[in-house]
């Protein structure tokens, strides 16, 4: 996703989202098995409305920042790309030039400014999905701390046990 353009085909927004959903319901069903595991049977009706409670205010923040930084993100992009955007400019002559205008025209300033809207929205977007990315790989050796409880209340160490058994589980 951080390679997206305004000229990408709908296939790859598909594909990503189909990604991102599959990998959603393979990691929640592990997360839940391992917060409730260590848990007493008569415990885990408090913990489901703590657990459900933590994940929601996780998703709200998560949501909160990188809407956050699309916001910021736009009119930052919107001033750098809108510093180009001059009469004396070639690049700018030849893209009104391909739609039959000249920069004298009187539509030309709300057409430059409306791409100029989407290529700051376009920038912004891509800038949310690196923090993202870079939010996932950070956070991503948390899991290594998660230690699995044996049937006879040891735990395991974390690491590579961990790991293999949030696959064979989903």
């Amino acid at each position: 996703m951080t390679r997206y353009h305004l000229g990408i085909s709908p296939g790859w927004l598909l594909w990503p989202g189909m990604v991102q959903g599959l990998g959603m319901g393979m990691i929640f069903v592990p997360l839940t098995t391992l917060a409730y595991q260590s848990l007493p049977p008569q415990s885990v009706d408090r913990a489901a409305g703590i657990f459900n409670l933590a994940r929601t205010i996780g998703s709200s923040m998560g949501i909160s920042i990188a809407a956050t930084v699309l916001a910021r993100r736009t009119p930052t992009h919107w001033n750098q790309l809108g510093g180009y955007l001059q009469p004396f400019n070639p690049a700018v002559e030849a893209w009104l030039d391909a739609r039959g205008m000249t920069v004298d025209d009187p539509q030309a300033p709300a057409m430059l400014a409306g791409e100029l809207s989407r290529q700051a929205s376009m920038l912004a977007f891509v800038d949310t999905f690196w923090l993202i990315a870079w939010s996932f790989v950070l956070l991503a050796p948390l899991l290594l701390l998660i230690r699995r409880r044996h049937s006879a209340g040891k735990t395991q160490p974390p690491c590579t046990e961990v790991i293999s058994w949030l696959w064979t589980s989903s």
